[in-house]
């Protein structure tokens, strides 16, 4: 799986980019099944177009999200990206709503917390 956004978000710096462009060369190879954590969801549903352009390279590949307490029309527009899971949920209630959005595309997976014990 492929990085989705390096750095993480605009915030962060960690000394490199890996751009749409740089990513073409991997795009092939049987290893790469898609993205791991789309983190950057704020740029995803503003529609900013380095990721979009990701994005659009990734379709009919796994998409794995990033993408905590996000409103359930954020999460709408962050699922109708084509980002299927996302495994940040702390809670029943958030986890529930990952699949309450309005695309019913979005695929919660439940992180060792507290959270197995409310299942």
């Amino acid at each position: 799986m492929l990085p989705s956004c390096v750095p993480a978000t605009k915030i962060d710096d960690n000394g490199a980019v890996f751009s749409a462009k740089d990513m073409l060369p991997y795009l092939e190879k049987s290893e790469n099944l898609g993205f791991r954590e789309v983190m950057d969801a704020e740029a995803v549903i503003n529609s900013n177009q380095e990721i979009w352009d990701k994005l659009e390279l990734m379709q009919g590949k796994i998409m794995d999200g990033h993408a905590p307490f996000l409103s359930k029309k954020d999460l709408s527009a962050y699922a109708l990206s084509g980002i299927k899971t996302d495994h940040e949920a702390v809670d029943f209630p958030m986890l529930w709503k990952k699949f309450e959005t309005d695309c019913m595309s979005m695929c919660g997976r439940v992180q060792q917390r507290e959270i197995w014990k409310q299942l």
